[in-house]
């Protein structure tokens, strides 16, 4: 069991809010902490339904997720509500998707649906986690190889066997380590602190140029990427959240800003192309972002004004 809590947003932008019937719509899946999660919502006679899809696969393996969940409907002029539920998801939960935030429709309609548009956030705590397993490993760094192997990292009770010219070459904190200090450049075993060996073992798939990145390691791995100023890498993570990534656009503005992506920053501005995108990116907190680019998602909403 995994003791930490871990937490994530989904946000989504419901379109053409009229036309809703029974017939349940989804947003996008994504994935954290390897596991796919979506916002499903309908219209139910009178009222407006959301809930949390937990879509990881339901059969004999054992597996749980403990959540917190607090659902947000949001309007581009500022209103909101709210309301937090515990569920747990699990191989034989009796629910796959649960919620409980049920708006009168007329209610909906008048007080927060603004161009037939809707803004819907989930908050989730994964309070604890059974049965979820790791993602395979793509590159293997457990033996040594005359070779093309040098110096031995370890991390915990596990150790990575690799190049100190490959790291070198991606990183300014492995360059200095292991190349210019001339005492600790000879030698041939080092301890990395603060530091998971599953995040590393990401990070080195991707120093090694493996397709190793995902919506669900992509946070983890910034980390270490700022960590061991590893700038190449960086322009990698940069590139995957611009072109491969399912993550909202308030995730990718704020990993821009804590990141200084640029591209990626740009790439979020000219994709917010009504109101409620750039009302979904702000959120209710707006002490959340720097003056500076709230001065700007400002002056972007007010340029989509009708």
């Amino acid at each position: 069991m995994q003791a930490s809590a871990k937490q994530f947003v989904l946000t989504h932008i419901a379109e053409k809010v009229s036309t809703l019937t029974a017939e349940n719509r989804h947003s996008d899946a994504v994935k954290h902490f390897n596991i796919p999660w979506k916002i499903r919502y309908r219209r139910s006679e009178r009222l407006f339904t959301m809930a949390l899809c937990c879509s990881q696969p339901r059969t004999d393996r054992i597996w749980t997720a403990a959540t917190q969940i607090t659902f947000k409907i949001l309007s581009v002029n500022g209103n909101q509500a709210s309301n937090t539920v515990s569920y747990t998801f699990a191989n034989d939960s009796e629910f796959g998707c649960f919620g409980h935030l049920n708006c009168q429709w007329d209610t909906l309609i008048k007080q927060f649906v603004v161009d037939d548009k809707l803004i819907l956030e989930v908050h989730v705590t994964i309070e604890s986690m059974t049965g979820i397993e790791r993602p395979e490993k793509l590159k293997h760094f457990d033996r040594a190889d005359r070779k093309f192997t040098d110096v031995v990292l370890k991390v915990g009770d596990e150790k990575f066997h690799v190049s100190k010219v490959v790291l070198a070459g991606q990183s300014t904190y492995f360059k200095r380590l292991l190349v210019d200090n001339s005492r600790q450049a000879k030698q041939s075993d080092k301890n990395l602190e603060g530091v998971s060996s599953e995040d590393f073992q990401v990070f080195l798939e991707l120093v090694y140029m493996e397709d190793t990145l995902t919506d669900s390691n992509i946070e983890d791995v910034l980390k270490l990427v700022e960590k061991y100023e590893a700038k190449n890498p960086g322009r990698l993570c940069e590139q995957f959240l611009i072109l491969d990534s399912n993550h909202s656009l308030k995730t990718k503005m704020r990993i821009a800003e804590q990141y200084q992506f640029q591209k990626l920053k740009a790439h979020c501005l000219s994709n917010m192309k009504c109101r409620a995108d750039v009302r979904a990116v702000m959120g209710t907190d707006s002490s959340a972002w720097d003056a500076p680019l709230l001065r700007v998602l400002l002056e972007r909403l007010f340029q989509l004004n009708p």
